[in-house]
C-alpha cells in the first residue's frame, strides 16, 4: 500500500512540475503583440485628437477601437482597453476623440483582442521577403492596382497570392489588409508564419514525447517496485530519467516560437482551430495547381508558383515528425524495460560448468 502510494505521488509530483511549465509557455505564447499610435492633434490645439482609420478594428460584434494602460498589482503589465463608442466619431481619413485628451492606441495586433488582457507592444522590426495567401468566402474584388513591391503570383475565384518584397514583421493582419485594401473581407495568412508554425511541430512533438516517456516509465516502475531488491537498478535508471526528462522539458519548452497571427483567441488547445486554419491555408494553395489533364496524369498536382510548390513540400517533409517522436516516447521506455528485463533473465538462468 505504501508503495503504491509513492508512486502515486511520484507521478502527480512530476506531472504538477511539467504543468507548470506548459501553463507559463502557454500564457507567454497567447500574449497578442500590437503596435501603437499616440493620439495628435493636427495641426491645430484647439482641435479633438486624432488616430488613423487603422486603429479601428472589426469583427462579428461590429467595430471597436482599443486604447493600452498600465496595469497594477496582479495585472501589471500592458494592458487593453476598448474606448465607448460614444467617445470618438469616424471621419473621412482619420478617427476623431470627441471624449478624449490624449492616450496610446492600438493600431495593428497579431490576433483579435479582448478587454483587460496582456499584450505585448512591439517597435520596428525586421523586413522580410514573404508571400500572403487571401482566401475569399465571398465574391473576390478585383486587384487592379497593387503597392510598390507586392506582385500579383496567382489567383483563382476564392483566393490570391501576392508576394511581398518587404512585409514588416512581426506579421499581423490589420497591418497586411492596412497595404492591400481588398483583403478586407479575406482571411490573410502569410508564409513566414505558417513556416514558423511548421518548424514548431517538431518542438511541439519532442514536448509531448517527453511527457509520454515519463508516464511510460513510471509505468513500468510501478510493476518493478513490487520486487525493489531485483529491479533497483531499473527503478534508480528510471527515476534519473525521470529527472533528465524534466529538466529536458523545460528547455524544450524555451525553444517553442509559434507564430501569434496562427493561435486562437481563447485556448490554445482548441484543436479544431488549428485544424481550420491549416486546411483552409494548405486547400487554398492547392487549388492554384493546373488540372491533371494539363499537368499529366501522373504528375504531381501542385501549384505552378515556386514558393506554393516550396511550402507544401516543406510541409510534407514536417507534418509527421510530431507523431513519429511521440511514438518513440513511448517506444523506448519500453525498449530499455525489455533490456532490463533481458539482463535479469539472462542472471537468472543456471550457469553451467
Amino acid at each position: 500500500m505504501k508503495k503504491k502510494a509513492l508512486m502515486i505521488f511520484v507521478l502527480l509530483f512530476w506531472m504538477l512540475v511539467a504543468c507548470t511549465l506548459l501553463s507559463v509557455k502557454v500564457e507567454e505564447q497567447m500574449i497578442p503583440q500590437v503596435t501603437t499610435v499616440t493620439a495628435s492633434r493636427g495641426y491645430s490645439f484647439d482641435s479633438d485628437p486624432e488616430v488613423p482609420l487603422s486603429c479601428l478594428f472589426f469583427d462579428s460584434n461590429g467595430m471597436h477601437l482599443y486604447s493600452t494602460y498600465e496595469g497594477t498589482g496582479w495585472e501589471a503589465g500592458i494592458r487593453v482597453k476598448e474606448e465607448s463608442p460614444s467617445s470618438y466619431e469616424v471621419g473621412e481619413e482619420s478617427v476623431i476623440l470627441t471624449n478624449s485628451w490624449s492616450g496610446t492606441f492600438i493600431e495593428f495586433a497579431s490576433k483579435p483582442l479582448k478587454p483587460g488582457e496582456l499584450v505585448s507592444e512591439k517597435r520596428g522590426g525586421e523586413q522580410i521577403e514573404d508571400h500572403w495567401l487571401a482566401v475569399f468566402s465571398q465574391e473576390k474584388p478585383e486587384f487592379s492596382e497593387l503597392p510598390e513591391g507586392v506582385g500579383l503570383e496567382e489567383e483563382n475565384d476564392g483566393a490570391v497570392l501576392l508576394s511581398i518584397a518587404k512585409a514588416q514583421q512581426p506579421y499581423m493582419d490589420g497591418r497586411a489588409k492596412s497595404l492591400v485594401p481588398e483583403f478586407f473581407n479575406a482571411q490573410v495568412y502569410s508564409f513566414a508564419e505558417m513556416r514558423k508554425f511548421l518548424d514548431a511541430l517538431p518542438q511541439v512533438g519532442l514536448a509531448a514525447a517527453m511527457i509520454l516517456a515519463a508516464v511510460t516509465i513510471w509505468a513500468c516502475c510501478c510493476f518493478m517496485v513490487k520486487n525493489v531488491k531485483k529491479h533497483w537498478v531499473g527503478l534508480l535508471t528510471g527515476a534519473v530519467l525521470g529527472l533528465l526528462l524534466l529538466v529536458g522539458l523545460h528547455f524544450v519548452l524555451g525553444s517553442v516560437d509559434l507564430p501569434s497571427s496562427l493561435l486562437p483567441r481563447e485556448k490554445i488547445t482548441d484543436i479544431g482551430y488549428f485544424y481550420q486554419e491549416y486546411t483552409e491555408f494548405f486547400n487554398a494553395l492547392k487549388s492554384f495547381a493546373p488540372p491533371a489533364s494539363e499537368s499529366g496524369l501522373l504528375a504531381p498536382n501542385l501549384p505552378k508558383t515556386p514558393a506554393a510548390k516550396e511550402m507544401i513540400s516543406y510541409k510534407n517533409t514536417l507534418i509527421m515528425r510530431p507523431f513519429l517522436l511521440m511514438a518513440l516516447g513511448i517506444v523506448l521506455p519500453l525498449v530499455l524495460r525489455f533490456v532490463e528485463w533481458a539482463i535479469l533473465y539472462k542472471r537468472s538462468l543456471p550457469k553451467i560448468k
